[in-house]
């Protein structure tokens, strides 16, 4: 798994949106958010490939809430088809950067079935801890 700093493989990790069902991200706001974030050192994106093939990336966002607490979230994360162990990895990667940047908590936000992505998670420590309700205005 490499870091993705330069502004074609920003693009290429970008172009993965459309392989996501029904995901809501603005292609071009959201390049523009990870060169941004890589430059201020608040959004790492990584890449894993194989044979120069993308097989798998992973954007994590620095940050704080309410609380005076360091968090690391999990902003996206694709995975080409027949690679589904990187999602694992992927998650552990990000806890061991979690650690590395004194982080206190990791958020994984998701639109994707959550008691499926629960059932995933759980077995390495993670709950699900808030609920989130939306109104479109």
């Amino acid at each position: 798994m490499i870091q993705i700093k330069d502004k074609n493989g920003i693009r290429e990790i970008c172009d993965k949106i459309k392989y996501v069902k029904d995901c809501s991200i603005d292609k071009e706001s959201f390049y523009f958010r990870l060169y941004a974030g890589a430059l201020n050192k608040r959004i790492y994106s990584y890449a894993s490939y194989k044979d120069g093939q993308m097989k798998g990336c992973l954007v994590l966002s620095l940050g704080r809430d309410w609380s005076p607490d360091l968090i690391l979230s999990l902003v996206f994360v694709w995975i080409e088809k027949h690679s589904p162990k990187l999602w694992i990895e992927y998650v552990k990667f990000a806890e061991e950067k979690a650690r590395e940047l004194g982080v206190n908590r990791m958020l994984i936000n998701t639109k994707r079935n959550a008691g499926a992505i629960e059932r995933k998670l759980k077995k390495y420590g993670y709950i699900q801890k808030y609920v989130t309700f939306e109104k479109v205005i």
